[in-house]
């Protein structure tokens, strides 16, 4: 599978208590990883030097354009001490009808790793968009995101053609959360008119009481299946869903 630039992504969170997002209108991200050398000489290494790594590091870089949304958080995050958990990680359908929090990793590469913001760089040029950019200097180790194990059992969403709970999985949905409270608001999107919204949440947390958009309720169907070995209390909407961006509400 390729990758394109736009699907490279860079998640960030405070705390392990928050979902992973992302800034919006991302232009560039990047992941160096190195490692220190330190030169070893033998009666057997001759004329040639050789070199054995000795201690490891990684930096992330990222530039987005500036929006109408704060920056001052990214400014402050340099003054202050505090540790950030950073992700970069592949995404499978970036659009701009989409919301920085509704991307999710699709765990064809992600790395993950806990960072220290080091420097933000705000530019501006005649004729152009106000960049921004900044810098994160990895913290301890560099895990691959199937290792931390965050998205086993993530809570899903999307809209699938499918219209039988058995005919899905969680990788063809668009939406992952690792969040366990599930309700609030969401901006998920429709590709194809007449698929059905689907919403898979793991039985062992507080389910759903309700679905609504725009203040209206949005019917749904109950199933329960179990998933890679998870078991999952399933929604479908009753009837098929329009083409577009939809504003869900789910109500614990």
């Amino acid at each position: 599978m390729k990758l394109k630039g736009r699907n490279l992504i860079v998640f960030w969170r405070d705390s392990n208590t928050e979902d992973f997002t992302t800034l919006a209108y991302a232009t560039q991200c990047e992941l160096e990883v190195s490692a220190d050398t330190v030169e070893v000489a033998s009666p057997d290494t001759g004329a040639w030097k050789t070199y054995k790594k000795k201690r490891k590091g990684w930096e992330v870089t990222e530039a987005k354009l500036m929006s109408k949304l704060s920056e001052a958080d990214l400014i402050a995050k340099v003054a202050s001490n505090s540790m950030v958990e950073v992700m970069v990680a592949s995404v499978s359908d970036v659009r701009q009808d989409r919301e920085p929090g509704d991307y999710a990793p699709d765990l064809h590469f992600g790395k993950v790793g806990t960072a220290i913001v080091t420097r933000c760089t705000i530019t501006g040029n005649n004729g152009d968009f106000v960049n921004v950019s900044m810098q994160l200097l990895g913290s301890g180790e560099l895990r691959d995101i199937v290792d931390t194990g965050y998205y086993d059992s993530p809570f899903c969403a999307g809209f699938l053609e499918a219209s039988a709970v058995g005919d899905i999985d969680l990788p063809s949905m668009d939406y992952r959360y690792t969040r366990t409270a599930v309700g609030g608001s969401y901006s998920w999107s429709n590709p194809v008119r007449g698929f059905y919204l689907w919403v898979c949440v793991p039985s062992a947390y507080t389910q759903p009481s309700g679905f609504s958009s725009s203040g209206f309720e949005v019917p749904m169907t109950t199933y329960t299946r179990t998933i890679d070995g998870t078991a999952y209390t399933c929604y479908r909407s009753d009837a098929r869903i329009i083409a577009g961006l939809h504003k869900i509400t789910l109500t614990t």
